[in-house]
């Protein structure tokens, strides 16, 4: 894990780190020596990456442990959802375990892609030097990007993003990669009559939609 001022921040984004705990889980039961997941993963258990992946799994509440890796409770959840809705309760309840992106998300809303204000903002919230935060901004702008709509603050299991960003109601949803002006960024839009869903797109975005869609159809009348 990194740290700017006061805050610890992980290197790697959610997406990946539930991914790396849902092969543990699935895999391998949902525990592994840290030599073992060094060796699936490809890396050195030394180096220097392997270390930015453990703090990572640790920051996201993914996994815990330090000779023998486990998955948490939240980890065995976004591995396995049982719903839809518990896949972005859970996945919401996750994006909401670092302190550093509670407070830029709450700070910045939307403009947490702006690499202007988040410079600023992070230089005020944490009182680094402005050189050390613009070596790091790439980074963090793309863990933030990745964070589903909605997420700010240090809420408890309130999912608010449910309501406010899926609402089905029946009838045909439209689904339409778009790609901003502004950032280049192909973004999936999922439109039903009451709400959207608007992610950027990754193979991750994609299966919660593909998830949503097939919730959808079997809400449907045939």
């Amino acid at each position: 894990m990194a740290r700017l001022g006061a805050y610890e921040y992980p290197e790697i984004g959610l997406f990946e780190a539930i991914s790396i705990g849902k092969r543990i889980s699935q895999d391998f039961g949902g525990s592994i020596s840290r030599a073992h997941l060094a060796e699936v993963l490809g890396m050195s258990e030394r180096g220097g990456r392997f270390s930015v992946v453990l703090g990572g799994l640790r920051m996201w509440r993914i996994a815990e442990g330090r000779s023998n890796i486990r998955v948490t409770q939240l980890g065995v959840r976004s591995a396995s959802p049982v719903s839809p809705e518990e896949a972005v309760e859970v996945t919401t309840e996750l994006a909401r375990s670092v302190g550093l992106f509670n407070q830029l998300r709450t700070r910045l809303g939307t403009s947490v892609a702006d690499p202007a204000a988040l410079n600023l903002v992070l230089e005020e919230l944490t009182g680094a030097p402005r050189a050390e935060i613009t070596q790091r901004i790439s980074t963090l702008e793309k863990i933030l990007r990745e964070l589903p709509p909605g997420v700010s603050g240090t809420g408890s299991r309130n999912v608010g993003v449910i309501a406010s960003t899926v609402h089905v109601q029946e009838s045909n949803p439209a689904l339409e990669p778009q790609v901003t002006s502004e950032s280049a960024i192909t973004r999936l839009k999922l439109s039903f009559s009451g709400g959207t869903v608007d992610l950027e797109e990754s193979p991750e975005a994609i299966a919660m939609v593909i998830q949503l869609l097939e919730q959808h159809r079997r809400r449907t009348p045939s």
